[in-house]
């Protein structure tokens, strides 16, 4: 991608530009002036808008928060896009830890992460296929649980993996 990038693109962050926030809010508690370009950046598409200008990419994009199931939400939007277009997309994760000041509300451990895919149809010629379908709450207990980091894992090693994610069922074939 040198340049420009037309292709349609999802961005995703749990936390988008939360640190930005902070330093705005600690700005205001100090009395001191806000920065527009500070502000500017402190939204959640920051990434996405960025991105769309520095590559010249007119085509759509979306910006997906869905807390903890931001990632596989943003794999299902993604997913449903591509059931309607035959156009490749571009999906991409970005998130940091929350600052510490945030400590308290989040429950699980975070590592900063970043991922990016080009997505495409199934098609003969291709080496990963994924499946991914609604569940049941009474189907979801009885399947075999999947965590993101098992989802990437057997993706960067190639390795078939299925199971529930995010109250979804999902299937990675290496073919």
């Amino acid at each position: 991608m040198q340049g420009t990038c037309q292709l349609p693109f999802y961005f995703s962050s749990r936390h988008g530009e939360l640190p930005r926030t902070i330093g705005l809010l600690e700005d205001i508690i100090a009395k001191q002036p806000l920065s527009p370009l500070g502000f500017s950046q402190s939204v959640h598409n920051t990434a996405s808008g960025i991105f769309g200008i520095v590559m010249k990419n007119t085509t759509q994009s979306t910006s997906v928060a869905a807390g903890t199931e931001t990632l596989s939400q943003a794999m299902v939007e993604a997913f449903a896009q591509l059931h309607q277009s035959t156009e490749p997309l571009l999906l991409v994760f970005g998130d940091d830890p929350v600052p510490p000041v945030y400590d308290e509300f989040t429950q699980e451990f975070e590592l900063p992460l970043a991922l990016g895919f080009i997505l495409a149809p199934f098609d003969a010629k291709a080496s990963v296929k994924l499946t991914v379908s609604p569940l049941s709450s009474e189907a979801s207990s009885k399947l075999n649980p999947l965590t993101y980091g098992e989802f990437i894992h057997a993706l960067a090693t190639s390795q078939n993996i299925s199971g529930c994610l995010s109250r979804w069922y999902w299937r990675l074939e290496h073919v």
